[in-house]
């Protein structure tokens, strides 16, 4: 979704709350408003975007229960986030950046292609996913590449879509090489087949105009259902809108309004403002709920999701300087990004661009000093020191990224200048002798690197050498262990033998003594009856 300056500078105090078919809780508090979230493909962690650009990390481990586990600051100017996975996060940003941080592992990918902010993002597999930017442009991303797979961009079928931007993007579940993008303005709704491309760009296969601005779309077995900004859940079929139902009441803004399905309860939610929607897709039931003002919707598994946005507590309404600093901090943001990046600038170039962010900077600073607001309550007095503070701590953090760039230049500068003096002060043969000796110095760089990666080598090799001496001298242990214990087995054994040789002797004695006594007897018997 797309940040209004009102949620940059916070309209409402935020909030993040628990909502269930009945019932309706509040569950963390945040210190500035959020504008963003999504929830990892299982459902266990669940990340927030603030207008401060942290990322608030929470956990849903039990249905029910979230648990805050952290948060981090992220560069530039992100308007977004979505999940690829359980633990690669994307940012869109409004310079046109997607950003892919990846939260087990630490490290940071990025996607160039947009020229303008990043609206929308959808995740279609673990490799791929889209984003859409305020020009028109959606563009399809390969995770395993970097580099763009679709581009879904072309002539509109009507001139009033001149300045467009899309604003959510769908994926039919039934046919995986169907995506839908909605634009506005003129409230345009259109089908893409992956399967064919024109000139590199995939072809649009059907066009809705709803006249209305859509905020949201998802796709379900039973078609594609809109969240339109008249407070209206559209359910769109080829020929155009198919039935409305009454989502909430009230115009809604361009932020302010996100659709979720509830894959296995059949069960579509939609939010905006202070009102909350829940549709059953079968029977065509509706119950609405009054909670705080909304700003998303993230399904969190069972019958239970999760609501942010603020609580409903009035701030201060922003004045005009306050359209002014969004502008102007984009602007820096990008001026600053540019710099960073491309240090290969012409110096009249680079001296343009770091006296245009000199001048922006100064008019932030004005502009955040002609912010005058009398508080008429201690809250509003509170709201307006924080806001101070916020825009204070922002301009410190700008001019640090604009001094870094001005010492690095600064160096490169003088290290040009030792460089021209050195070599202006030579005569030619001194010049002719210092490159060679320059050369000689970078084979003998060249050929120690060589020589410290061999031994590098073969220190590698030995260890592994003495690893494999180690194992088997291990192997050579185990084998003796097994032989002495099998030489105890054996002399047990063999005096076990003993033992019974003994006992079968004896009793083999006593038996010959037994039956000689009873011989004997029968042939005494014998000899004196006869």
């Amino acid at each position: 979704m797309g940040c209004d300056v009102n949620m940059l500078l916070g309209e409402d105090l935020p909030v993040l709350q628990l909502v269930q078919p009945r019932m309706v809780r509040t569950e963390k508090h945040t210190t500035e408003p959020i504008i963003s979230g999504d929830v990892n493909t299982q459902g266990s962690i669940l990340c927030f975007l603030d207008a401060e650009h942290r990322l608030l990390v929470h956990t849903n481990t039990r249905p029910g229960e979230l648990k805050h586990i952290g948060s981090m600051c992220l560069d530039g100017c992100p308007m977004n986030v979505c999940f690829v996975d359980d633990f690669r996060l994307l940012c869109g940003h409004s310079s046109g950046m997607v950003v892919e941080e990846n939260l087990s592992q630490h490290t940071r990918d990025e996607y160039a292609c947009h020229r303008s902010s990043v609206r929308c993002m959808r995740t279609k597999t673990r490799s791929m996913f889209f984003s859409g930017d305020r020009e028109g442009k959606a563009v399809g991303w390969d995770t395993r590449t970097k580099a763009p797979a679709y581009v879904l961009a072309g002539e509109m079928p009507c001139a009033r879509s001149a300045g467009k931007s899309v604003t959510s993007i769908a994926f039919n579940v039934l046919y995986d090489f169907l995506v839908y993008t909605s634009e506005s303005p003129g409230g345009i709704v259109s089908c893409w087949d992956l399967r064919y491309t024109e000139r590199g760009q995939v072809r649009r296969v059907k066009n809705n105009v709803c006249d209305r601005l859509i905020l949201d779309m998802r796709h379900d077995v039973s078609g594609l259902l809109a969240l339109a900004e008249d407070h209206q859940v559209l359910e769109l079929s080829d020929q155009g809108v198919m039935r409305s139902r009454t989502a909430v009441s009230g115009k809604l803004r361009s932020f302010q309004g996100t659709l979720a399905l509830f894959k296995h309860l059949r069960l579509a939610a939609a939010a905006a403002s202070s009102s909350l929607v829940l549709v059953d897709l079968e029977t065509r039931e509706t119950s609405s709920f009054e909670i705080r003002s909304v700003n998303g919707i993230l399904p969190t598994g069972g019958e239970c999701f999760v609501a942010y946005g603020s609580d409903g507590h009035r701030r201060p309404p922003p004045s005009a300087a306050s359209y002014e600093l969004l502008q102007v901090a984009d602007e820096i943001n990008t001026q600053l990004g540019l710099l960073e990046k491309q240090e290969g600038y012409e110096r009249f170039v680079a001296e343009q661009k770091m006296q245009r962010t000199l001048d922006l900077l100064e008019r932030y600073r004005l502009a955040a000093g002609a912010m005058q607001t009398a508080p008429q309550s201690e809250s509003e007095r509170a709201h307006l020191r924080g806001l101070k503070a916020l825009l204070n701590s922002r301009h410190a953090r700008m001019m640090l990224r604009y001094n870094n760039i001005t010492k690095r230049q600064s160096e490169r500068a003088a290290c040009d200048t030792r460089r021209r003096e050195s070599f202006s002060s030579m005569e030619p043969e001194q010049m002719q002798s210092q490159v060679l000796s320059e050369e000689q110095d970078q084979r003998s760089d060249a050929l120690r690197k060589r020589m410290h990666a061999q031994m590098n080598e073969l220190g590698q090799m030995v260890a592994d050498i003495s690893l494999h001496v180690s194992l088997q001298g291990e192997e050579i242990k185990r084998i003796d262990d097994l032989v002495g214990s099998s030489e105890g087995l054996i002399k047990d054994s063999f005096f076990e033998l003993h033992r019974a040789w003994e006992r079968i002797s004896g009793r083999r004695r006593r038996m010959i003594k037994f039956f000689s006594a009873w011989i004997a007897l029968a042939l005494l018997f014998w000899y004196f009856r006869r």
